[in-house]
């Protein structure tokens, strides 16, 4: 399969664009803002069946998602895509996250795991497996709602010595090449308790589409384990969100089925369910 350099990027960005659900990962990977250096030297990916017509098209993010779209009828690119996902070479490092469209993509993907699929309905163990089905689902924004106050919580802008501070899953250094390039580029709050580093809310993903003038902007969140159950990822996201409003950003925000918290936490700040999509954990290579 062939590797699509940057320099054709456009040849596939308008067929993303029109994909009806949240890709602002593969958006970022596309509009060029994974850099060539640091962290995510080399670790995107975007693999097409022709570079001068792409019909069947790859991308990864470095963070781990990834997704699949186009032409389903094409068997050199299926055959690569088999090999890609089963990972015979035992080339993986860390999970990745897929999406696809048309959903038809979902079928082949558990045709081609056979026997190392794990379905939805299968319960927790998966162990021995090799793909286990998930659901993601897109959230809508509609109004921010009234956010109680912590008195002991201080949201303030994020800066650089917080970028490199914040611990967790989903912080900035996994989707921002440094500190320099999250303030450059990004936005974040962090909320503090008794002046030390509790929450932070900042911008996963920054998307602007000009041919319809709109620009959106996809939350990520952590808070540490120590602060959990104060609301203290609330208001930093509460004030992400009047960030975006002041500012001309749809903000965005996308989570696992399974993940009760996210889902409920969007829920306080104003977005509603618009959408749930087929998911699927491909494990890394044991």
């Amino acid at each position: 399969m062939i590797p699509l350099a940057k320099e054709h990027y456009d040849k596939i960005r308008e067929p993303l664009r029109a994909i009806p659900f949240n890709t602002l990962f593969a958006r970022q990977v596309i509009n060029g803002h994974i850099d060539e250096h640091g962290i995510h030297a080399h670790t995107e990916k975007v693999f097409v069946d022709d570079v001068s017509d792409p019909r069947s098209i790859y991308i990864l993010h470095p963070y781990g998602m990834s997704l699949i779209f186009g032409d389903l009828d094409n068997t050199e690119f299926n055959d690569w895509l088999k090999t890609y996902i089963m990972d015979t070479e035992g080339e993986r490092t860390k999970n990745e996250y897929l999406q696809v469209y048309p959903k038809a993509w979902g079928e082949f993907v558990k045709e081609i795991a056979g026997s190392s699929y794990h379905a939805l309905g299968d319960g927790e163990d998966h162990d021995g497996k090799k793909i286990v089905e998930d659901e993601r689902i897109n959230m809508t924004f509609r109004k921010l709602k009234n956010i109680p106050q912590d008195p002991s919580c201080q949201v303030v802008g994020t800066t650089g010595d917080m970028f490199y501070e914040m611990a967790g899953t989903v912080i900035p250094k996994f989707f921002w090449r440094d500190a320099d390039d999250f303030v450059d580029n990004s936005v974040g709050f962090s909320a503090l308790v008794d002046g030390k580093l509790a929450s932070t809310a900042f911008a996963a993903f920054i998307v602007e589409d000009r041919g319809i003038d709109k620009r959106y902007l996809e939350i990520g969140i952590e808070t540490l384990p120590e602060y959990h159950g104060r609301g203290l990822a609330r208001q930093a996201c509460a004030a992400l969100i009047e960030y975006c409003l002041e500012n001309g950003y749809e903000p965005a925000w996308s989570c696992r089925g399974n993940n009760i918290g996210s889902y409920k936490l969007a829920e306080s700040l104003g977005f509603e369910e618009e959408l749930r999509l087929g998911y699927w954990m491909i494990k890394a290579s044991e």
